[in-house]
């Protein structure tokens, strides 16, 4: 399942079919969308400044998981099933301060977690590895665990009566919103998202990825609304580099 992880999608592999079909061939164009995690920390650091618009220090994009219905495989038709009741692909997704889809992973089950899906893609292993640089960060809900690249809210026991953390946890939800506004258009744009694929799970698949693909095109055309940013800019020094805990840090200075 990881090898759906490992694409890098161009605008030559993509051609009008009913079901919007991409098969994966080289090209030397400009990449749309990313699934490889190091083209993605590439570009982070070539355009870090378009995601960092709040006082969180070196965010470089927010993370979460949505669930795409597809139709119940006959083989491991269990794996697929959802803790809604229906089977689907969980789908990672990564998205800038704008709303663009910077990284898409549409190889897991629906059974998976959100934090096992991270743990298990290309991206969660660039961090991990250390071959990502230090200090930068994705912010993600509860669901994943802090730290290893994506931080974190607080818990609310442990938020209690403390004015930093309450601070950070307003600040946290109002970014991560940017994640969740962009799943929510990206699926109104592609209802077949938010239907059912009645497709085998490697094509639906390759179509949740197309869609973002199509997606990103659609600001690259200037034919998709997009967040505008304003002048805010964090002001918050980088964390050195023995700095295990990016969170703590950054509440420390709040």
């Amino acid at each position: 399942m990881e090898n759906a992880t490992l694409y890098a999608f161009h605008t030559s592999n993509l051609y009008a079919r009913e079901s919007c079909f991409l098969e994966n061939q080289n090209s030397s164009q400009s990449c749309y969308v990313y699934s490889e995690g190091r083209q993605l920390l590439l570009y982070y650091s070539e355009n870090l400044c378009v995601y960092v618009h709040v006082f969180l220090t070196d965010i470089i994009g927010c993370i979460d998981g949505t669930l795409v219905p597809i139709l119940c495989p006959k083989e491991d038709g269990s794996q697929y099933m959802s803790r809604n009741g229906w089977s689907a692909l969980n789908v990672c997704v990564v998205a800038d301060a704008i709303g663009r889809i910077l990284y898409v992973n549409s190889a897991f089950p629906g059974s998976t977690h959100d934090s096992t899906l991270w743990n298990r893609c290309a991206l969660s292993r660039i961090f991990r590895t250390g071959e990502a640089i230090k200090g930068y960060q994705l912010l993600g809900d509860c669901g994943y665990a802090n730290g290893g690249g994506i931080m974190t809210p607080f818990r609310p026991t442990s938020i209690r009566g403390d004015v930093r953390k309450m601070r950070f946890n307003r600040q946290h939800i109002r970014t991560r919103l940017i994640v969740e506004r962009t799943i929510g258009r990206w699926k109104k744009r592609f209802t077949a998202l938010a239907s059912k694929f009645r497709v085998a799970p490697h094509f639906a698949s390759k179509m949740v990825i197309a869609s973002a693909v199509l997606h990103n095109i659609g600001y690259c055309l200037g034919v998709a609304k997009f967040r505008r940013l304003g002048r805010r800019r964090a002001t918050m020094a980088h964390p050195p580099e023995e700095e295990r805990d990016i969170r703590s840090y950054v509440v420390a200075r709040l």
